[in-house]
């Protein structure tokens, strides 16, 4: 459409300038005739004919010019935008590439992360049974805001035994299992927990037991909340419908089946605590405060 424009431009000055041609020809042819002044003023008028033809050269040249540079420029765009199509492609694929690559490198951590924590607990479990000093089983199954805030009450109670947190890990959707390692200058778990245990179920004394105000507070704060079981080693904690209780459980437990855990967290009774055979300690009902 462009080039059509510019060949009819050009041939409407070749027709302006043959135009003018004949007209001057026919001004020699009559000047036989004409006078002087009718002449002279014909001749003004070539002239300024010839001007405008001059003019709209110029302006065809540079109409001609300006077409030239768009064409230049439209090849350019056509031939950049081409580029960046095949740099988007190319890209695309790459992209597409590492995508594929990232996938399968985490499929590959999800399994090892999945191979690391079976490992992990089936030598902490190998660990409980007959290790020395004494690696120990805990969990806590409840809902929030419980299980937000809990598992920091546990760790100060644990840090204040000097007992150390070995290794947690998810258990959903009930909550969270945990391993830790009982000190091997400090009393047997289940001598030194009946006995903070008692002295916690009672008023802060001075100079109490180190882990007594630390496992009042772990107490108060399971009643406060909705059903609920911690337990650490032979500790075992239910905050059921009728009320918190609190004991030592046989060592043979191992912790709470599924179908335990469920019912507990319903609040239904026959309470966890009676089942496995606990011996209870503390027992408050769920209508006192905290």
């Amino acid at each position: 459409m462009v080039w059509v424009a510019l060949v009819l431009a050009v041939s409407a000055l070749l027709l302006a300038g043959y135009g003018l041609v004949a007209a001057r020809r026919q001004g020699l042819e009559l000047s036989s005739w004409w006078n002087d002044a009718e002449l002279a003023r014909i001749n003004d008028k070539l002239l300024s004919l010839e001007m405008d033809l001059r003019e709209s050269k110029s302006k065809v040249a540079w109409a001609v010019e300006q077409l030239e540079v768009s064409r230049i420029n439209l090849d350019t765009a056509l031939t950049t935008t081409q580029q960046h199509s095949e740099r988007l492609t190319d890209m695309t694929k790459r992209a597409d590439a590492h995508f594929i690559a990232a996938d399968a490198d985490a499929i590959e951590a999800t399994t090892l992360v999945t191979e690391l924590e079976r490992y992990a607990v089936d030598s902490l479990e190998q660990a409980v049974a007959d290790s020395k000093p004494r690696i120990l089983r805990g969990g806590l199954y409840a809902q929030r805001p419980v299980l937000d805030l809990v598992p920091d009450l546990v760790d100060s109670f644990l840090t204040a035994l000097n007992a150390g947190l070995m290794y947690r890990q998810a258990d959903p959707p009930y909550g969270s299992r945990f391993y830790l390692r009982w000190p091997g200058n400090l009393p047997s778990p289940e001598l030194l927990l009946d006995t903070l245990l008692k002295a916690a179920d009672g008023k802060a004394q001075p100079g109490e037991q180190p882990g007594t105000a630390e496992l009042r507070i772990l107490l108060h704060a399971v009643h406060a909340g909705s059903p609920a079981i911690l337990f650490i080693g032979p500790l075992i904690i239910e905050r059921g419908t009728t009320d918190t209780s609190a004991g030592l459980a046989p060592r043979s437990w191992s912790g709470p089946t599924d179908a335990q855990k469920k019912t507990a967290l319903a609040g239904n009774d026959p309470a966890l605590i009676n089942q496995i055979g606990a011996r209870r300690v503390v027992e408050w009902p769920t209508e006192q405060t905290a």
